[in-house]
Parts: structure tokens; C-alpha cells; sequence
């Protein structure tokens, strides 16, 4: 239960990132992704999610038919690497996201305008700490614990003072 005056709020939910990715974008995110080197579908999807600030991470029943999409369009080529199929862009997808390069400077100033806030660097901060006790979580002793705990409760009466203020 969160303190009174302070509102629920779940950044980490992707249905609050739908109205910045639209319909359409993630052909030009994965267009520009494949223009700096080939790689995998899931290595696609890393990219992208370190490109949102960890917010936002594409599906596979996103991104696999994008790339088929691409592929047909002959926009993307694929090839079998270890098992893995490895796309790059082709010259006809460089045309093609070059004649579209205000659309994606678009997309992508909406992304930055919308990630780049002080608001989400403040959220992503929370997310990497928590990140950090989750990683270690199976090696921190009691005395760790107790000492995280108080770190985190007086972090947590500070912020809420701040923000009650």
C-alpha cells in the first residue's frame, strides 16, 4: 500500500508505453537497428529496449513478423548463423529509410521527448536499483538485508516528504 497522497502508479506496465511506439514505427526502429550492423531478432529486441531506457521491450510476436514484413518487402535479408537467423538491411531498406528519414526523426524525437524526462531518468534510476538488490539478492546476508532496508526507508519517508511538500 502506498502513504497517503502518494498515487499507485506502475511505470513498468507496457500497455503505458503503447502510445509512444505506434502503429507502424517499429519497421523504422528495426530499419535503423539493422543500418549499424546485422544481427538476430532477439539482439533486435535488446537494442530497442536499451533505446527506451528498459521501459519499453518489443515482443517477439512484434518484432519476428515486422522482420517478415521487412524480408517480403525486400527491405531485409536473412541468413542462417549458428542456428540463428541473422538479419541486415539490404540497399532497397536504405533507400527505403533514407526516402523516410523525417518520419523517423519524428518517431524518434516523440521517443526521446517521452523517455528523456527527468521523470523516467528518475524511474529508470529506481528500476536499476532494484535491479541491482534482485541480482544479488541470493548473496546479500541478514545484516545486508537489514542495512538495504534502512537505506530504502529513509530513501522512501525523504521522497515522500519532497513530494508532499
Amino acid at each position: 500500500m502506498f502513504p497517503r497522497g502518494i498515487p499507485e502508479f506502475s511505470p513498468f506496465k507496457q500497455r503505458r508505453m503503447r502510445h509512444v511506439v505506434r502503429r507502424g514505427d517499429l519497421k523504422y526502429l528495426i530499419l535503423q537497428v539493422l543500418s549499424e550492423k546485422p544481427t538476430h531478432g532477439y539482439e533486435i529486441m535488446k537494442v530497442l529496449n536499451e533505446n527506451f531506457g528498459g521501459f519499453y521491450f518489443p515482443s517477439a510476436g512484434a518484432i519476428y513478423p515486422t522482420l517478415q514484413m521487412l524480408d517480403d518487402a525486400e527491405y531485409v535479408k536473412s541468413m542462417d548463423e549458428d542456428g540463428k537467423k541473422v538479419y541486415s538491411i539490404t540497399p532497397k531498406g536504405i533507400t527505403f529509410l533514407e526516402n523516410n528519414n523525417e518520419k523517423l526523426k519524428k518517431i524518434l524525437e516523440r521517443i526521446n521527448r517521452h523517455f528523456k524526462t527527468e521523470k523516467f531518468k528518475i524511474l529508470r534510476d529506481l528500476k536499476r536499483t532494484a535491479g541491482l538488490i534482485l541480482h544479488n539478492f541470493d548473496d546479500l546476508t541478514s545484516d545486508k538485508l537489514k542495512e538495504i532496508m534502512n537505506i530504502l526507508e529513509e530513501t522512501r519517508k525523504k521522497i515522500g516528504s519532497v513530494i508532499l511538500r
